[in-house]
C-alpha cells in the first residue's frame, strides 16, 4: 500500500492526466486534492486502510489540531463499522474551522494526558478516543470499539468516569470484556444486555467425558444449558487458508456444532440481522435458548482458555510518507 502524491509523480513521468485515468479505472483511488491511494486494485482496499491512507494525506496539511474521535480509533485499530470510517478525517481543536471538505473539527481543549504520538502524527489516547466516539456512536459500536481496546491491552479502569459521559462510560466499562473476538460478538452482546437477558460466558472450550477438545464457542449459557454462535465471521474475501474453500469452511463449523451438540449442549447459531435487532433476537435466540433448560445435563466439561490478544496495527508503511 502507498501513497502517490501528484506533485511527486510529476518527476517520474506520470502526469495528473495520467493519475486521473487510473483512477476512473480503478486501479488507484483519490482520497484527496492532488493524492491517490494505491494498494494492488483499489476495488479492494480494507476500509481501516483507506481512512489512514486518508489520514496521512492530508496530515501535512494539518497546522494545528489533534487526531481524534473516528480518525483517532482507525489509527488505533479499534473495530469500527465500514460506514464510520468512509467520512472525513476528525480532529479536535480549542479554535478554528468546524468542517472543511476533507474535515472536520471538534472544539475542545485537551489535556496533556489526552494525547499521545502514533507514527509521528498527535492522536487523541484510547481512553480519550473512545470518551469522543459516545458524541456520534451508539451503544453496541462502543462496546465493539472497547472489547477491541481490552483485546489490545488496554485497561478499561482507565476510562474516566467524568464529565458528560461519565453514566454511559461507566456502564460501558462494566461490561467491555477483552473475551469477546469479533465485532458481531460484541453487537450481540449489547443486544442482550439491552433485552436484560443472562449474559454468557466468551469463549468456551468444549470437551466430551474423556477431556478431548470438540470445540471453541463464542458464548455459554450454563443456566440455559446452551451454546452461543455468532456466524458472521467467515471470511469470503480470500483470506481462507491454503486449499481451503468458503465450503470447507463452513463445512468444519457445522461439524463442529454436531459435536457438541452429541454430547449433550443445546445450541443457538444467529447473524448480523438478528444480532443488531432486539426483537428478532428476543424471538429467536432466547427463544431457542429457553428450549435448552429442559435438557439434561450435557456430559464432559467447559474450560475457559486465556483471552486472546491483539496487537495494534502497524501503519507505518501508510504514515512513513505522512510527514
Amino acid at each position: 500500500m502507498r501513497i502517490i502524491r501528484a506533485n511527486e509523480e510529476h518527476f517520474h513521468g506520470r502526469g495528473r492526466e495520467a493519475l486521473r485515468a487510473s483512477a476512473k479505472r480503478g486501479e488507484i483511488r483519490r482520497i484527496y486534492r492532488g493524492v491517490y491511494f494505491d494498494a494492488e486494485g483499489a476495488g479492494s482496499i480494507p476500509p481501516h486502510a483507506e481512512h489512514v491512507a486518508r489520514i496521512a494525506a492530508i496530515a501535512p496539511t494539518l497546522s494545528t489540531g489533534v487526531l481524534s474521535g473516528v480518525s483517532a480509533a482507525a489509527l488505533h485499530g479499534l473495530p469500527l463499522l465500514h460506514r464510520r470510517l468512509g467520512g472525513l478525517v476528525e480532529v479536535t481543536r480549542s479554535s478554528g474551522p468546524g468542517r472543511t471538505r476533507w474535515v472536520r473539527s471538534h472544539r475542545a481543549v485537551l489535556d496533556d494526558a489526552d494525547v499521545v504520538e502514533v507514527h509521528g502524527l498527535r492522536v487523541t489516547s484510547i481512553a480519550r478516543t473512545l470518551r469522543d466516539l459516545h458524541r456520534d456512536l451508539g451503544f453496541g459500536e462502543l462496546l465493539a470499539a472497547a472489547d477491541g481496546a481490552a483485546r489490545m491491552g488496554f485497561d478499561l479502569d482507565g476510562l474516566a468516569r467524568i464529565g458528560r459521559f461519565a453514566g454511559r462510560i461507566e456502564f460501558l466499562r462494566h461490561h467491555a470484556s477483552d473475551r469477546s473476538e469479533s465485532y458481531g460478538e460484541s453487537l450481540s452482546r449489547a443486544t442482550m444486555i439491552e433485552l436484560g437477558m443472562p449474559l454468557p460466558e466468551l469463549q468456551v472450550d468444549v470437551l466430551d467425558e474423556d477431556g478431548r477438545r470438540l470445540g471453541r464457542s463464542d458464548f455459554l449459557w450454563r443456566e440455559f444449558r446452551s451454546l452461543g454462535e455468532f456466524d458472521g465471521r467467515i471470511k469470503y474475501d480470500g483470506s481462507l487458508e491454503p486449499d481451503r474453500t468458503p465450503a470447507d469452511v463452513l463445512m468444519a463449523e457445522r461439524h463442529r456444532e454436531q459435536r457438541m451438540r452429541a454430547v449433550g449442549w443445546g445450541f443457538a447459531r444467529w447473524g448480523w440481522a438478528i444480532a443488531n435487532s432486539a426483537e428478532q433476537f428476543r424471538s429467536g435466540v432466547l427463544t431457542t435458548l429457553e428450549l435448552g433448560r429442559r435438557l439434561p445435563p450435557a456430559r464432559g466439561r467447559v474450560e475457559l482458555p486465556p483471552a486472546s490478544r491483539t496487537a495494534p496495527p502497524d501503519w507505518q508503511e501508510l504514515l512513513g510518507t505522512a510527514r
